[in-house]
């Protein structure tokens, strides 16, 4: 969380930073300290912005913090909701959920499906996730793990050679909407989520690449609309010791 903002009344040269990887250069004072390596050499330095050269690697920060949750209470995060005997609920809504569910690999491969090939009907009454055909079996994974987690039965439609999951649950829509953003281009992962350990974030890239990945001899690719997304993605890649580039 930013806490506080400083502005600083400045007259002078910048220096432009462009490295290989990343699409964005950034605007630095010569005197900025910029933490670095070197081709061919051991060690890291803070070196000044206006004294690195080609030959110098940037370091990119990497995320150390986990913080574990082994539930969620959706009655915490569902505006309008109780929890009674072990579901939550909410006036005029005949489905409830189960309250809490477990933050487990099942509940973060299915949090991947959703960013990569999900979506809510435009009513707000559903919840869709599309695969091709191809890709029949992903569709099957998520059925079992609505079933399991939510005790929801959602159903398979085929369009063409497209194989659509529809389950009709207003509290999941909004569940997905809270946690996942409301559009494809606003897609996002809520913060705790970036900070589970290793084996539920590979469980999280997982959906992800199930639905919107590929790779050819030497790269494998995500993709997104959303550039929110797609930083937090490679927020979680860094975490794992890969590195990646947009």
């Amino acid at each position: 969380r930013v806490r506080r903002l400083f502005r600083r009344p400045y007259r002078g040269d910048l220096i432009k930073i462009a490295t290989l990887y990343h699409d964005e250069p950034f605007l630095l004072t010569p005197n900025h300290e910029v933490l670095c390596g070197r081709k061919g050499e051991t060690g890291i330095q803070w070196k000044r912005a206006d004294q690195l050269t080609t030959r110098d690697f940037v370091l990119l920060p990497r995320m150390r913090v986990v913080k574990d949750l082994a539930t969620l209470h959706l009655a915490d995060i569902l505006p309008g909701c109780v929890t009674h005997d072990g579901a939550v609920r909410r006036a005029k809504v005949q489905r409830p959920l189960p309250d809490p569910v477990p933050v487990d690999g099942e509940l973060l491969r299915l949090a991947g499906y959703y960013v990569a090939e999900g979506s809510i009907a435009a009513k707000g009454h559903s919840v869709q996730w599309s695969f091709s055909k191809a890709q029949e079996a992903y569709a099957d994974d998520v059925l079992n793990i609505l079933k399991h987690l939510f005790g929801l039965v959602g159903r398979k439609y085929w369009i063409n050679n497209l194989c659509e999951v529809r389950v009709g649950s207003v509290l999941l829509a909004d569940l997905m909407r809270a946690w996942f953003g409301r559009t494809a281009s606003g897609k996002r992962l809520p913060d705790w989520m970036l900070y589970l350990p290793d084996r539920k974030l590979k469980e999280l890239l997982k959906g992800f690449w199930r639905g919107d990945g590929n790779t050819d001899r030497t790269t494998f690719r995500f993709y997104t609309t959303s550039e929110v997304l797609a930083y937090q993605l490679r927020l979680v890649l860094t975490r794992l010791g890969l590195f990646s580039s947009l």
